[in-house]
């Protein structure tokens, strides 16, 4: 629905005919019967390093946090546009609700900290080696 109303926003990601990243949209657009697409080329990266930018991108966005604020006030925008409320197929009052609960929840939680040594607290001026466990590329994060 949303590349219905949208349109393409993001391009696939392309190395040597297979797609690297944007598996779904493709699947999607193809559904819809488009014929063509919007693509970026990934032809500089090899097997292996396209496989670990495949992995990172999915994961990336399994890994991401929504601000529960402005994703309440993005949502209660959205809702708004004329045909948007539908298409996201979200009940703006069961929503609701469960952000006053949440909110009263946080409310009256306490978190206690205690202080580390300074010696266990990251270095954030120095990146860790990381090693992919399928490619054993080393990525510096």
């Amino acid at each position: 629905a949303s590349l219905e109303r949208f349109g393409q926003r993001a391009p696939l990601v392309v190395r040597e005919g297979m797609v690297v990243a944007g598996n779904g949209r493709l699947r999607a657009m193809l559904e819809l019967g488009w014929t063509e697409a919007s693509v970026t080329s990934a032809d500089d990266l090899n097997y292996e390093e396209a496989r670990a930018f495949a992995l990172v991108d999915n994961r990336s966005s399994e890994l991401a946090r929504w601000d529960d604020v402005k994703l309440m006030d993005g949502l209660r925008a959205a809702s708004q546009v004329k045909g948007l409320g539908a298409m996201m197929q979200v009940d703006m009052s069961r929503l609701e609700a469960a952000s006053k609960q949440v909110n009263v929840a946080e409310h009256n939680r306490t978190i206690t900290v205690e202080p580390e040594s300074v010696s266990n607290q990251p270095h954030l001026d120095q990146l860790n080696p990381v090693t992919c466990p399928q490619c054993s590329h080393v990525f510096a994060l």
